[in-house]
């Protein structure tokens, strides 16, 4: 779904902009009588745009690789920002001081403040500051601007929670008038959650985590925004073949004291062995054992006097 809808509105000119997704364009109606008033491409030309385009705020629209802006005296809608090729936006332009900021998966990118007020030209960056680590795991980025640049400060804690993101940390850069950039300060944030809550989707079963991660990225390409999940420590994947040891014991002596065959109980044996606790649980459930009747004591014979 998208963030926003991907319409726009000029009530100066009494327009409604709706992209099209078969003609790559924004359809103009009326806001009045709704009656069609052509196409809005990119530029005089009214090229199509590469993505499909949404508003953002009341100056920019912007789609995975460029930012454009809105024109109501001219009609027309010109490119501001383009990203590099292998680049994709992950926060749209924002102010940041007197200037303005826009992050992609790779970099915080910041442009001049002044020459996108006056102009509708395409700008070029004053400033890039590449990113040590992903996007995807990035829970916050701050900025204090100085005399001749910026301190930047980048917070990865995103996935955390989850297990995704073992080693959390925040990275403080000084950059320059130039555009050099300098590490200040960097800190391991320590974790306030045990393992065996932040790993639970891990050790609970560690081929049921692997089939889950795997089937989220088989009918769908991967996503530059995603960060891709760290490796566990070594004490949780000890947690993970204990459980699923104590997994396969369990289903040996539950197996005992059910009715199965002798392939179906090691079957589950070996399942059990292999998904884990899971599957124990559900050996479980789905045979519960029999209720036991109790047996009539014989008449005991009449002893003799």
């Amino acid at each position: 779904t998208n963030l926003s809808p991907l319409e726009l509105g000029d009530d100066e000119n009494n327009l409604w902009m709706v992209f099209s997704h078969d003609r790559a364009r924004f359809e103009i109606r009326g806001l009045r009588d709704q009656r069609a008033r052509g196409e809005l491409g990119v530029g005089e030309k009214h090229a199509e745009f590469p993505a499909p385009t949404m508003p953002y705020g009341t100056t920019y629209l912007f789609n995975a690789h460029a930012v454009y802006q809105y024109d109501s005296d001219q009609q027309l809608m010109f490119e501001r920002m383009h990203l590099p090729r292998n680049e994709v936006v992950a926060v749209p332009p924002e102010p940041a001081g007197d200037n303005i900021v826009m992050l992609s998966n790779r970099a915080a990118y910041i442009y001049s403040g002044r020459e996108a007020m006056n102009g509708i030209d395409l700008l070029q960056p004053l400033m890039r500051v590449p990113m040590s680590g992903q996007v995807g795991n990035l829970s916050r980025m701050d900025m204090i601007e100085t005399l001749d640049g910026y301190l930047v400060s980048f917070t990865y804690t995103w996935g955390v929670w989850s297990g995704e993101l073992q080693h959390p940390f925040q990275q403080v850069l000084r950059v320059d008038g130039k555009g050099n950039t300098h590490e200040v300060a960097r800190r391991v944030i320590s974790n306030d959650l045990p393992a065996t809550y932040t790993d639970r989707n891990t050790w609970l079963s560690p081929l049921l985590r692997a089939l889950c991660m795997g089937a989220q990225r088989l009918f769908a390409a991967d996503d530059p925004l995603t960060a891709k999940p760290q490796p566990v420590s070594q004490r949780v994947l000890a947690l993970a073949a204990a459980c699923c040891l104590l997994a396969l014991l369990g289903a040996i002596w539950l197996t005992a004291r059910q009715q199965h065959s002798s392939l179906a109980r090691w079957s589950w044996v070996l399942l059990c062995g292999v998904v884990g606790l899971p599957a124990l649980a559900s050996l479980w459930l789905l045979y519960p054992r029999r209720e036991t009747m109790p047996m009539a004591v014989p008449n005991a014979p009449p002893v003799a006097a």
